[in-house]
């Protein structure tokens, strides 16, 4: 643990009367066996976690406590949970956490951005690569009010910068730019080469292995276009209003004769007795039409081939025929398309193969010695087996021969008991040896076996 884990713990233990030891220079807390398990509940249940106090601070009433008390526990709680949580990665062995919230101003040019640093100590031979340096600054950043992405600074104990480069201004969007050029160049290549290996297998087919190659190179379109069209109909009627209006009725003529005597105001004018008869008629058509309305949006996906060339060598001399045969070939297995600017090349020329025959001896050889190699390792566990069976065999005839020495020595031992009277002190001193033989052999079969295995080491000398 580190000093500051050590010294909290073991003041908890002497509060607690526990008796413990320290080792490892004092990174290490012995404690007796049979109480580390119940330690380590009552340790975990009181002490904090890491020695980092967090917003278990705020469980308690602190009377008299001002507002910037309050304040100032706040920002200590808030960093003390960053810590721990910050301290749950894998690479991460501890970490500290500084936040700087600068005070309300009345003025917003006065104000000033709240920032933050992260101290890392990694564990040893572990790294942390952007991504993972890009996801605690965010981290950091959406945890704490007003701070933004750029103004966190992380570096490690050795003074390294760590979040340089990986948080500016535009920096997503220069890594999104740079990811995609990145990706573009890997379509395109991988495209090229699947093509090539599609048209040169499709030729050795037919020319033979090594009479061909095939090289392509594609221009690609990665825009990304939106097109929006808006295309309208005939004109249809949608309502119509038509308003009609007659009249008719009759009227006198009292107008006189037409001329010149009708004009004089010396002679008198009488009234005639005819009617005249009038009329009027209106129409009003009020039409509203209907516009058709066609809309189109379309999204281009990216990856387009702008252009594609082929270029093919042969191996030999090609006629006419022949060439303009496997230009066909190429064109209808590639997708040549001549409007948009599509070319094959095809050459014929003879391929230099002095290194051929040379390559082919070596590879011979090769695989000679490879199959003399498979020999030997095949001939060394036959003899291996072989010698394996025959120690079996020799162990297996030299346990019947001591085994019928013994039954045999036995069998003297229990005649001799019978003609104990009968035999000479010599022959008693043999039966003797063999009884002790015989106790040995009960009382201790693994010093015979060494005896045995050594009189087997020495037949087989």
């Amino acid at each position: 643990m580190s000093f500051t884990d050590s010294a909290l713990i073991a003041s908890k233990l002497k509060d607690m009367k526990v008796d413990y030891k320290l080792g490892s220079d004092g990174t290490t807390i012995l404690v007796p066996a049979k109480q580390k398990h119940q330690l380590r509940l009552d340790l975990a249940n009181t002490l904090p976690q890491g020695g980092v106090i967090g917003f278990e601070s705020f469980n308690e009433t602190r009377f008299g406590e001002t507002d910037k008390d309050k304040r100032v526990r706040y920002l200590a709680a808030l960093q003390g949970e960053l810590t721990r949580t910050i301290q749950q990665m894998e690479e991460v062995e501890t970490a500290k956490v500084h936040i700087v919230l600068p005070e309300p101003s009345l003025f917003t040019e006065d104000s000033k951005p709240t920032t933050a640093s992260v101290l890392l100590k990694l564990k040893p031979y572990a790294t942390m690569d952007k991504l993972k340096i890009r996801s605690i600054i965010y981290f950091i950043s959406h945890s704490v009010e007003g701070l933004l992405p750029e103004n966190v600074t992380v570096i490690d104990v050795y003074g390294n910068l760590l979040s340089e480069g990986v948080i500016k201004n535009d920096a997503e969007s220069e890594l999104v730019t740079a990811n995609l050029t990145v990706n573009q160049i890997a379509i395109k290549k991988q495209f090229e080469e699947d093509l090539s290996q599609s048209l040169q297998s499709m030729l050795e087919k037919v020319l033979g292995t090594g009479k061909a190659v095939v090289r392509a190179s594609v221009e690609m379109d990665f825009d990304q276009v939106e097109t929006s069209s808006e295309e309208f109909g005939d004109n249809v009627v949608r309502s119509e209003q038509i308003s009609e209006h007659f009249s008719e009725g009759t009227s006198p003529n009292n107008l006189g004769i037409v001329g010149t005597e009708s004009n004089l105001t010396d002679i008198p004018s009488y009234p005639t007795a005819e009617v005249g008869q009038t009329s009027s008629e209106t129409t009003e058509i009020i039409r509203n039409y209907e516009i058709n309305r066609y809309l189109e949006t379309r999204k281009k996906a990216p990856g387009e081939i702008k252009r594609l060339s082929v270029a093919v060598i042969i191996d030999g001399q090609l006629s006419t025929q022949e060439e303009a045969n496997i230009q066909n070939i190429i064109a209808g297995a590639a997708g040549i398309n001549e409007a948009r600017g599509d070319r094959v090349s095809i050459t014929s020329l003879a391929f230099n193969t002095d290194n051929l025959a040379e390559l082919r001896e070596q590879m011979e050889k090769e695989t000679a010695r490879q199959n003399m190699m498979e020999l030997i390792k095949y001939g060394i566990i036959a003899l291996g087996t072989l010698a394996l069976i025959a120690l079996v065999v020799i162990y297996g005839r030299k346990s019947l021969a001591r085994r019928a020495q013994m039954e045999e020595a036995g069998a003297l031992a229990s005649v001799s008991e019978q003609m104990a009277g009968q035999l000479s002190p010599e022959d008693l001193e043999k039966v003797e040896i063999q009884k002790k033989i015989d106790k040995i052999v009960k009382t201790q079969p693994e010093s015979i076996a060494k005896v045995v295995r050594t009189w087997m080491a020495e037949d087989l000398r």
